[in-house]
């Protein structure tokens, strides 16, 4: 991911996070602010997921930042579900 602000430079987010058994993600980021995260999100229902990530920075304010948590709920609204309820094959 790319961020752009007006007077300031450009930020690069790398991202990466791998999925266990449908349930359970994985993951880090490297920031090109000099900052590292490490992620985790469980599938509580097929809609509903919790989440956990960790922000540690690695440029000079590392002394006097001991990083952010944060922790993040998510709902996936049915908008686009399949209407097709018995599928016919030609």
């Amino acid at each position: 991911m790319a961020k752009y602000t007006p007077h300031a430079p450009i930020q690069l987010d790398l991202n990466a996070s791998f999925l266990f058994g449908n349930v359970f993600w994985v993951g880090m980021s490297y920031r090109t602010a000099k900052a590292i995260t490490v992620m985790t999100e469980f599938k509580i229902s097929d809609r509903l997921k919790l989440g956990y990530s960790y922000d540690m920075y690695l440029n000079e304010l590392q002394p006097f930042n001991y990083g952010s948590h944060e922790i993040r709920l998510g709902y996936e609204f049915p908008l686009y579900e399949s209407r097709m309820r018995t599928p016919r094959y030609f």
